[in-house]
């Protein structure tokens, strides 16, 4: 069985592929809607279920694809999404897919969902087939002629209307599903603290320690989520400022003074591209804090600046330190931390420019 899987977060996507392909599955992927069409054009007859994101950042989204899709070929889509607000559950109404999988709820219920979608759509295809000795208009009028719900579609209907209660709640429900999973992040965040503690290596210590900051840098957007009267959106310059004083302040501890200066105007980020955004943020700072200043030196000033228009969004990550080492190509490093950041800047289609001038300065240029 081959999947064609469409997802714009490079790091699910690869964890996704793994999943499935561990089940047996043959897997594909493409990042955007138009790449989407492009492929199945091309490989219809190979495809036997395509996995869609509803969420494909900019351009055309997962349901604008289905629909393309399925106006030509008839290939099961079952959708997934972080997302289960009434506005993204209402974009797929009206579309002949194979149902909704939230991205959280597991490899289980993936598996399930995928192997139900694919049992589902051969069904379908053999109640089609026209009965032995029937006549084309006996099956039209057959299908015309009022008849009694059937338990199946009662059930169908019912669900449909415990779906409405449930939407009607969704905004404490997705406000107590985020605080939950914030004080997860927490636990886990304190968990690895605490093994830290019992370490005796200082490279396994630095890793947990680095693996910490990540953990906390999505708990700081679930922060402001909750506290948004948008929760489609982040306020770009709380989180810049929220990260780096966390950051700053950590690395202080260690004996050195660091300061952290701000030029960051009103602005606010999708959800979507705020997660890869936070990650991104807290490795070029982190790195700035590790790497600028020499060991045993007094530390040094950290700068966020923020500049946007119309067109686009431009965040610069510097300091006043050493520089980059010579030698060193951000764009080939092969170090965890710079690798995240290319991977990640693709994914929310930005521009990621380092110079080394008077300290190493970053300029992330993203359009708005």
């Amino acid at each position: 069985m081959t999947i064609l899987l469409v997802e714009d977060e490079m790091l699910i996507a690869s964890d996704t592929q793994r999943e499935l392909e561990e089940e047996g599955y043959t897997v594909s992927m493409t990042t955007s809607g138009l790449k989407a069409i492009a492929f199945v054009k091309d490989r219809a007859a190979e495809i036997d279920l395509i996995l869609m994101d509803i969420n494909l950042g900019r351009g055309m989204d997962g349901t604008e694809a289905a629909r393309a899709i399925l106006d030509e070929f008839d290939i099961p889509i079952l959708f997934l999404s972080s997302y289960t607000d009434r506005g993204t559950l209402e974009k797929t109404q009206n579309i002949s897919s194979y149902g909704f999988v939230v991205k959280s709820a597991g490899t289980p219920v993936l598996l399930a969902s995928v192997r139900m979608a694919i049992n589902l759509h051969g069904l379908l295809q053999e109640l089609r087939k026209p009965e032995t000795g029937m006549k084309w208009e006996d099956d039209v009028e057959s299908l015309m002629r009022p008849a009694a719900l059937s338990e199946s579609e009662e059930r169908v209907l019912n669900a449909e209307e415990d779906l409405r209660s449930a939407l009607a709640q969704k905004d404490v429900l997705v406000r107590e599903m985020r605080h939950r999973i914030k004080n997860s992040l927490a636990v886990v965040s304190g968990l690895l603290a605490l093994e830290a503690e019992n370490l005796d290596h200082s490279g396994c210590r630095e890793v947990m320690r680095k693996t910490r900051t990540r953990i906390l840098s999505i708990s700081s957007i679930y922060d402001l989520l909750n506290q948004s009267t948008d929760p489609s959106s982040v306020d770009l310059s709380a989180l810049a400022v929220r990260l780096g004083d966390s950051l700053t302040k950590s690395h202080s501890e260690l004996g050195r003074r660091f300061v952290l200066k701000t030029d960051l105007p009103d602005a606010r980020l999708d959800a979507q591209r705020a997660f890869p955004l936070a990650f991104i943020l807290n490795e070029l700072i982190t790195n700035a804090l590790k790497h600028a200043y020499p060991t045993g030196g007094n530390g040094g000033e950290i700068r966020l600046v923020l500049r946007k228009n119309e067109e686009k969004i431009v965040l610069r990550v510097e300091d006043d330190g050493v520089g980059l080492p010579e030698g060193v190509d951000p764009k080939t490093a092969g170090t965890t931390g710079l690798s995240l950041v290319r991977i990640l800047a693709e994914q929310i289609d930005a521009v990621c420019v380092f110079s080394s001038e008077g300290g190493t300065k970053v300029s992330l240029e993203m359009p708005v």
